[in-house]
């Protein structure tokens, strides 16, 4: 997996992405497929992680985002997306840790396509952590 490195300033909330709210398909090559039901507010993984103290989220060169944060002096994660949020966009996830001297590496992708409004009575499931 590539990851294009990020150019311009960074983003702030406001910025990031905001996926048209609604039932999504989601095909995770680590979880297998499923639906969510989003609110169109920014996703989670689009949030920096609270327990990460270097933060950087920063628009690419082919218009999509990308997202990397430095946890502990032993552990990075990098997340890429790009797509229009409003019909189908892809997400890649590559981490790194160190735990009793192993290294861990966690990689995944998700492509997201708009199915249409969420099911009546379903609540959205993409409140940031």
């Amino acid at each position: 997996m590539t990851i294009p490195p990020g150019v311009g300033p960074q983003l702030s909330d406001a910025d990031m992405p905001h996926p048209k709210a609604g039932l999504w398909k989601v095909h995770d090559l680590v979880t297998g497929d499923r639906q969510t039901c989003v609110s169109g507010r920014t996703l989670r993984f689009f949030a920096p992680p609270k327990v990460c103290t270097q933060n950087s989220r920063q628009a690419t060169a082919d218009g999509g985002v990308v997202m990397d944060s430095l946890c502990t002096d032993t552990s990075h994660m990098m997340t890429t997306a790009k797509g229009d949020y409003q019909t189908a966009f892809q997400v890649e996830f590559s981490g790194t840790a160190k735990l009793n001297g192993a290294t861990s590496r966690m990689t995944d992708h998700m492509d997201y396509s708009y199915v249409g409004p969420c099911t009546a009575g379903q609540s959205p499931d993409d409140t940031p952590s």
